[in-house]
């Protein structure tokens, strides 16, 4: 099922049936794939409508979709559907062994790829210092008018220090996880300017 605005794709769901409800993860509905543009994330809830009406004329009392566990999609989830309930299926979270051997060799040969997302992103980033520390590893990073580049250690008070272990910075690089989730299990509370930075360059 494909949204469309003007001739244009904004979205499209692909669902499919079985012959009855198993279990709640074996439903009679599933919706299978998803994939929609980050300009345009109503689409999104109007194919979950359209399914979802699909799907009771089918004769299914539950379904199950696999959408991204974003809390970011939330009110859009909520908004266009009924009760939904949040599930993890996916185990490379906490079963990847993956070692970050230089960290900020790493960062700093992602910058054009960070620079890029930061330029599309669907998220205001405002001007700032930023370092970033994995591991006891750290990198400084600076954005002035859109361009990020890294830096020598500032002063003290003018960076913003994000720390975060191993197990979520790979989950954020690999995308298995969102910012909003990650930044939701730390010890301490990101400013808000923080967490649009990081959002910027690991979308979810």
């Amino acid at each position: 099922m494909v949204h469309e605005k003007q001739g244009e794709v904004h979205a499209y769901m692909f669902a499919q049936t079985a012959p009855a409800d198993l279990t709640r993860f074996e439903t009679r509905v599933t919706i299978q794939d998803a994939a929609i543009s980050t300009n345009s994330l109503d689409s999104l809830g109007y194919l979950l409508s359209h399914i979802l009406v699909a799907a009771h004329r089918y004769g299914a009392s539950t379904i199950r979709a696999r959408l991204p566990l974003d809390f970011c999609l939330y009110p859009i989830y909520r908004d266009y559907s009924l009760r939904f309930i949040p599930t993890l299926w996916q185990t490379t979270e906490s079963g990847n062994m993956l070692q970050i051997i230089d960290f900020s060799a790493l960062m700093k040969v992602l910058i054009p790829e960070f620079q890029n997302r930061l330029q599309n992103s669907v998220t205001s980033v405002e001007d700032g210092d930023w370092q970033i520390c994995v591991n006891e590893q750290e990198i400084y990073f600076r954005l002035r008018q859109g361009q990020l580049t890294c830096i020598d250690k500032p002063e003290p008070t003018d960076s913003v220090r994000i720390d975060l272990s191993q197990e979520p910075f790979c989950n954020l690089l690999l995308g298995l996880q969102s910012v909003c989730h990650v930044v939701r299990q730390l010890p301490v509370s990101l400013p808000r300017e923080s967490i649009a930075f990081l959002t910027a360059i690991f979308p979810p």
